[in-house]
């Protein structure tokens, strides 16, 4: 009975340890993707000129926030790389989630600055996940001719008075993830539309699975902010969030989106695109 039960455990185990790889390896399949529901999504799309692909650096498939994460996503297509940014104890930006989680593998912000200087066209969304010296974004933006291509992103609409008296020589987009907003309200949409524009924020940024038909109404009738949308992983999810006609789509698969727009030539591909 004990060599049994023994078993069952052992057994029961290999088949948790099969469940976790298997939502690893295919958690980009979530949703079938019929041919019916592509071509709605399809009849919907009328993407702004200024569209872009940007690419995020904390992947699943490669070390997160990273220089060799980067440099794979650089290389896929991608205008812009979502970078998300925290200071150690001295002041110095690096790509973390936060202090605690840089690392010896951590790199710092400048690094990846330097490494793509050549790339004139490729932006950049920082993702802040600590408020970083002005002083010290400025000196960096100033040293590689990066301003009006880095967006400050991360910021919840109630901070934006205090962020844009801290860095005015940036663009800022407001995080709707970071409070709870009804998107589905119209009156909501409206109030946190007209709070960014009065603020003269740049965009405004949100999770796929948050947007909905109303607050892309109120957002597109506003005529004042740009959308970038986030957390785009599966090919589903892809078509979905190009019917929405968003300026920047955030995906860590950008190879795969970058053949999607190809195939159906969505828009005239080359490196000219901006925020």
């Amino acid at each position: 009975m004990l060599l049994k039960r023994i078993w069952i455990i052992l057994l029961c185990g290999v088949i948790a340890a099969g469940l976790v790889d298997y939502a690893v390896t295919f958690r980009f399949f979530d949703r079938p993707l019929t041919q019916e529901k592509q071509e709605a999504f399809q009849e919907q799309i009328e993407l702004p000129d200024n569209f872009t692909l940007a690419a995020s650096v904390d992947t699943v498939d490669t070390v997160k926030n990273t220089l060799q994460a980067a440099k794979k996503n650089v290389y896929k297509g991608t205008y812009a790389l979502e970078l998300n940014v925290t200071i150690n104890s001295k002041g110095v930006p690096y790509l973390a989630d936060g202090p605690e989680y840089i690392t010896g593998a951590s790199v710092q912000l400048e690094t990846i600055f330097k490494t793509f200087a050549d790339m004139e066209y490729l932006r950049y969304i920082l993702n802040l996940k600590n408020l970083i010296p002005p002083d010290t974004l400025v000196e960096l933006a100033q040293r590689y001719d990066l301003f009006g291509r880095i967006i400050l992103d991360g910021f919840s609409p109630d901070d934006l008075e205090r962020i844009i008296a801290g860095y005015p020589n940036f663009m800022i987009c407001a995080d709707l993830d970071s409070q709870a907003i009804n998107l589905s309200s119209r009156s909501a949409c409206e109030k946190v539309l007209m709070q960014c524009s009065d603020y003269g924020i740049t965009a405004v940024s949100c999770s796929l699975d948050r947007i909905t038909d109303t607050f892309c109404d109120a957002l597109y009738e506003s005529n004042q902010l740009r959308l970038i949308i986030r957390n785009v992983h599966s090919e589903y999810a892809m078509y979905q969030a190009l019917s929405l006609n968003p300026h920047v789509v955030i995906t860590d698969r950008p190879e795969l989106m970058y053949q999607l727009l190809l195939s159906h030539n969505y828009l005239d591909l080359n490196k000219n695109n901006s925020f």
